[in-house]
């Protein structure tokens, strides 16, 4: 047996008082003076016996009363025998160190208080005792066992993770550890059971003993911010668009509002949300930029718990101008030309097919192939060099085009190919869904019914790509590129002078701008710490020194991967992207800043809905675990009580005897005379 409070067990020294009164309870009597007394001294006897008989049983029930009292405040429990680590196993501990761990617990934040009854668990094996540490980051470190003494050390240091497992994740990686080692052992979880975390189910059984300790937050309530965007992808000098942020109220009461700061570079505005009784809101604020460059954005709010997702940034790269090139063919529309014309962002250049300036194509940012009749492999090169870089390509065929040039360039760009067929009137009349069309239309479901003279299709079977716009027979008009990353467009050979409705359309314009814009090289806003991504830079071309991520106290080189001026970084969440958190952070080549980075928490755990005992254990029966315990430490006490039996609740008990000891001391004193 143990106890909870055995601070409790020195009030026993108190008991001496009602003996020591026992012991020296002495009555003094009258003399009497009689000429015999042989009859009295027989009733004195008597009396005395029973005054002693009476005086023991009050000491007695006193002395168990106050005893059962003091056992109870104690609180005493049976300890849960814990299976013994043998030589052949191991002890394995599982911290959940993801970011719903900061909520508030009975004693601090609830990864503090896992990583101090880890250690207390740890720590009263016995030496020699090996452990597998296992945290939300699975990094190297945690796929081999450890001794005693470095098990406690990782524990102390175990830090927040900006990643958050599934639980089929978590049980197979500590399942395949432990066979990898030809070990087997107990596994402690220690977590807050979030939903978002713990409701995957593993779909074969894995021979587990799990023990999950369920840790409760006093508050379970959260307000996040979601998201941040921008209402157009291209970022122009002193054009307006809106800054739109939404904010989500995960709590189970509603809020009217909420006050939300933003700021824009060095300006901070407060404003507020409005909610009215919704859940979630989106606050849009005007902004036009007036210098070149990269923007950053700080968006805040306050709350009681959770801080992780009270802080969004963003930055966004806003240009002076667009250069656009076209080459020209001998029947070329005009069309094309008129559109970038019309708007003083875009800096046009053009060059007819027999007089390609090569040295000049290769700067721009977009390039129009427009109605070349033959691709010759100077013009082919010089494309794939252009993609290379990270520029935009829009191939347009020549109404009668050389099939075997053409079909050649697209094949080698893994686009559709064209096939030649009988001509006829067709209807463009399919809109795909797809991110390009994002804000180009008013409606969500747009229609068109476009009349076009066919003499030609695309064969889209092996292509790398998707259609954008469609006839009605299915065969595609326009396709976009998914292995260059929406940055290669083409359209079959019909967007030629025989189909004058279409060019003439408003689509078409639609068409041409929105390609300038979804392939104007414009990085994501943000990133999001713990998730693979990557990140796109202009870098300087007369350097080869790698791009170094810089900011809040850290800095480490990415694995990149560099085109001529462009270089894409990879974040993988690697061991030297553990510091990358969230903030704005340089990059750096030779000392010279080349962008911005805006990195953020993930947002998967902002709900802060958990899972009870009786959802866990579904999840274990689903999942086929061996053998599943759960135990919730929701008050103080429960935490040192980890390894008592919960249910055995023996302090109601003792209070019931002590009780029941008092009520026997008053009928002695009632009923024995």
């Amino acid at each position: 047996m143990s106890f909870l409070y055995p601070q409790f067990l020195f009030a026993f020294g108190v008991l001496a008082i009602p003996l020591i009164l026992h012991l020296f309870h002495l009555r003094k009597f009258k003399v009497f003076y009689f000429s015999s007394i042989s009859f009295l001294q027989e009733l004195d006897t008597t009396s005395k016996s029973t005054r002693n008989l009476r005086r023991l049983l009050v000491l007695i029930m006193r002395l168990l009363a106050f005893s059962a009292l003091i056992l109870a405040f104690a609180q005493p429990y049976f300890p849960e025998e814990i299976t013994p680590v043998k030589t052949d196993r191991v002890r394995v501990v599982f911290i959940d160190n993801s970011q719903s761990m900061a909520a508030k617990g009975v004693e601090g934040e609830l990864l503090s208080q896992a990583k101090t009854t880890a250690l207390e668990l740890v720590k009263k094996d016995k030496p020699g005792t090996r452990y597998f540490v296992f945290t939300n980051d699975f990094s190297a470190e945690e796929l081999h066992p450890m001794s005693q003494p470095d098990a406690i050390d990782y524990l102390e240091n175990i830090e927040y993770s900006a990643h958050s497992r599934s639980s089929e994740f978590i049980f197979r990686s500590i399942a395949s550890s432990l066979s990898d080692a030809g070990m087997e052992g107990n596994v402690f979880v220690f977590s807050d059971a979030q939903k978002s975390q713990w409701s995957d189910p593993v779909q074969d059984s894995l021979a587990l003993d799990v023990r999950f300790i369920r840790l409760a937050a006093q508050l379970v309530s959260n307000k996040s911010i979601d998201s941040v965007w921008l209402s157009t992808p291209v970022h122009r000098l002193n054009a307006p668009y809106e800054i739109n942020v939404r904010i989500v109220n995960h709590s189970d009461s509603d809020i009217n509002s909420l006050p939300v700061k933003v700021k824009v570079n060095e300006s901070e505005q407060q404003f507020t949300a409005e909610f009215n009784g919704k859940k979630e809101t989106v606050l849009s604020l005007n902004y036009s930029a007036t210098s070149p460059g990269y923007n950053e954005i700080r968006v805040e709010i306050d709350d009681e718990q959770l801080f992780f997702d009270d802080v969004m940034y963003a930055t966004f790269n806003v240009r002076n101008e667009q250069s656009v090139g076209i080459i020209n063919g001998e029947q070329e529309t005009s069309n094309v030309s008129l559109v970038y014309e019309l708007d003083a962002y875009y800096r046009l250049s053009t060059w007819d097919s027999n007089q390609i300036l090569y040295q000049e194509v290769d700067k721009v940012d977009v390039l129009v192939v427009n109605e070349v009749k033959q691709v010759d492999r100077a013009l082919s090169e010089g494309i794939k060099r252009l993609l290379d870089r990270g520029g935009a390509v829009v191939l347009i065929p020549s109404g009668k085009p050389d099939f075997s040039s053409w079909n050649e360039l697209l094949a080698g760009l893994e686009m559709p190919v064209m096939q030649k067929k009988d001509s006829l009137t067709a209807s463009l009349d399919k809109i795909h869904t797809h991110p390009f069309f994002d804000g180009v239309f008013d409606t969500k479901n747009p229609s068109i019914q476009i009349p076009v003279k066919r003499s030609s299709s695309l064969i889209t079977s092996g292509s790398r790509s998707m259609p954008l716009l469609s006839y009605s027979d299915g065969s595609s008009f326009m396709n976009v590129s998914t292995k260059y990353g929406n940055r290669l467009f083409t359209f079959s050979p019909e967007l030629n002078r025989s189909n004058r409705s279409l060019l003439n359309s408003d689509l078409f314009s639609a068409l041409f701008l929105r390609i300038a814009e979804f392939s104007g090289g414009n990085a994501p806003l943000y990133l999001t710490a713990g998730i693979p991504s990557s990140y796109t830079v202009q870098t300087i071309k007369t350097t080869e020194s790698p791009v170094r991520v810089s900011g809040n106290e850290t800095g480490f080189i990415p694995r990149q991967d560099r085109n001529n001026e462009q270089t894409v970084l990879y974040f993988s969440g690697g061991d030297d992207e553990k510091a990358l958190r969230a903030g704005i952070y340089d990059l750096k080549q030779d000392e010279t800043v080349i962008g911005r980075l805006a990195v953020n928490t993930n947002r998967e755990e902002s709900d802060p809905t958990v899972l009870s005992a009786e959802d866990l254990t579904v999840l274990a029966t689903n999942s086929g675990l061996h053998s599943f315990k759960v135990s919730e430490i929701s008050e103080s006490e429960e935490i040192h009580r980890l390894e008592g039996q919960k249910d055995t609740e023996l302090w109601r008990i003792l209070l019931i005897l002590a009780l029941l000891f008092f009520m026997a001391e008053m009928a002695v004193l009632k009923f024995v005379k």
